[in-house]
């Protein structure tokens, strides 16, 4: 079953619906019976969207329980709404810490908490070949540090770092480090002016931005940008709610957003926030509409984006806690005892998680409405069609003005004139020849997102006799 969401929004006696649209999609695999799992790892590439490791623990009953963790990967692919299993994750399973994130067609993935060490280890996937590879270890063993990518370089900034002993070496928590897959090098860059870990971040053009999590006084509601050009940051407004760990950085458009984390406030972690950089401001967004109320996602920045559209979900949806029973603790024969002879008593309780396995897709859905054009044209003519857009697109967007058919159908629209640009403009279009007709219409689309825009009055188009003093309309 789909749901789809959109919010009104109303002010006095006028009213228009927002741009935001949730769409539940096919809910991610059940695996050894359990639906949903915390901690996962998630990145984009191409037309897909790629999510893996994570854990869930289970309960069956006071005598039985535990954490499944794992390694296996899955592909969404959003045009057919359908999940296949990959190839699963060669390394150590880790639990919360990691960084994932994809440059040009590779995904990458690593550091975080492994098999009760801190780890340095960071890995390639490639999707054209199902095939994970090891690559140059981080310089450091680091964990809750945010990854990102601009261009073809990605980007490890902030976190904990550890010596190969497991030993804390770095309070700062503010290391920046570019990673360079055409090198597999490391190159240590200027630093976070604030230190951060379990912090969130996404790229929007050639900048990045770092905010939230943990800093040297706590929770942080600091965020920052980072200028790849200058190789500098600058501070930006602070997030306007509480701050929050693990929470979730993506972009599209020009537009930054911040969605989940956990702050012990369940309404907090569905809140969806927006950072326009240009105004340098932040916008409550339409909040996530799915069952969880833990999202518990690792890493600070996924960029689940495929087609300017967001996929978001998983986590865990409440927790249950049960007696299992009182026992007490004997400090002289350091054992654990269910006598009343022992100097201390415990409740020990059994807890067990209830997941959600819900996918969902956020968009911006793009309104584009055609401006005045000269409603009595020539065959062969050229003309002007201005327009606005409501909404982000994507660089590289394709602006195309469409002629529809003589009863003004777009149903096998023509392509009369095209602008590269993702702003209101003018495309300067030109008409076929050997066309006349009263009931021609206007329109504009776009191609990143793809959209189609209103279609305008009925053209008159009529077939015109070039003087020598000007035009006659035949």
């Amino acid at each position: 079953m789909k749901y789809i969401f959109t919010m009104l929004l109303c002010l006095g006696a006028w009213c228009s619906w927002s741009q935001e649209v949730w769409t539940q999609k096919e809910n991610f695999p059940t695996v050894n019976g359990i639906a949903g799992r915390d901690y996962f790892a998630s990145f984009a590439i191409g037309d897909k969207v790629y999510v893996g490791m994570g854990q869930a623990s289970y309960s069956n009953g006071c005598n039985s329980s535990g954490t499944r963790q794992y390694t296996d990967w899955y592909a969404y692919t959003p045009a057919s709404n359908t999940w296949a299993r990959i190839a699963d994750f060669p390394g150590d399973y880790r639990n919360v810490g990691y960084v994932s994130f994809s440059i040009g067609n590779k995904g990458y993935f690593g550091l975080g908490y492994a098999n009760g060490n801190f780890a340095s280890d960071f890995w390639e996937y490639d999707p054209a070949l199902d095939v994970w590879t090891k690559k140059s270890d981080f310089p450091y063993r680091s964990y809750q540090a945010v990854g990102y990518a601009i261009g073809e370089k990605g980007y490890v900034v902030g976190g904990m770092i550890y010596d190969n002993l497991n030993n804390f070496i770095d309070e700062e928590k503010q290391r920046n480090y570019e990673y360079d897959p055409a090198t597999d090098n490391w190159i240590r860059k200027a630093d976070l002016p604030s230190g951060l870990s379990s912090a969130t971040g996404f790229a929007i053009g050639d900048k990045g931005y770092i905010g939230l999590g943990i800093g040297a006084s706590g929770y942080s509601t600091e965020f920052f940008s980072y200028n790849t050009t200058t190789d500098s940051w600058s501070q930006i407004a602070n997030y306007p709610k509480q701050s929050k760990q693990r929470a979730i950085g993506f972009s599209l458009g020009n537009l930054g957003y911040v969605i989940g984390g956990d702050n012990g406030v369940i309404a907090d972690r569905k809140e969806l926030y927006s950072y326009d950089p240009a105004a340098d401001a932040w916008t409550l967004k339409q909040s996530y509409p799915g069952n969880f109320q833990n999202q518990n996602i690792s890493g600070g920045n996924n960029q689940n984006v495929v087609n300017n559209k967001f996929y978001y979900g998983l986590g865990h949806v409440s927790t249950l806690s049960v007696v299992c029973g009182t026992y007490s603790y004997s400090y002289s024969c350091g054992s654990w005892w269910s006598s009343s002879t022992c100097y201390s008593y415990y409740n020990v309780y059994n807890y067990t998680f209830t997941y959600s396995n819900q996918w969902w897709e956020f968009a911006l859905p793009l309104s584009i409405t055609t401006g005045t054009v000269n409603t009595s044209l020539c065959q062969g003519t050229s003309f002007d069609v201005p327009f606005t857009k409501d909404g982000e697109l994507a660089d590289g967007n394709i602006f195309t003005a469409q002629l529809s058919d003589a009863n003004g159908s777009f149903s096998n629209p023509v392509n009369i004139g095209t602008l590269a640009d993702t702003t209101n403009g003018i495309i300067r279009a030109t008409l076929p020849i050997n066309i006349t007709g009263t009931g021609y219409r206007v329109r504009v689309i776009s191609s990143s997102p793809s959209a189609n825009g209103t279609g305008k009055k009925m053209l008159y188009i009529c077939l015109c006799i070039i003087l020598e003093c000007g035009i006659t309309l035949l």
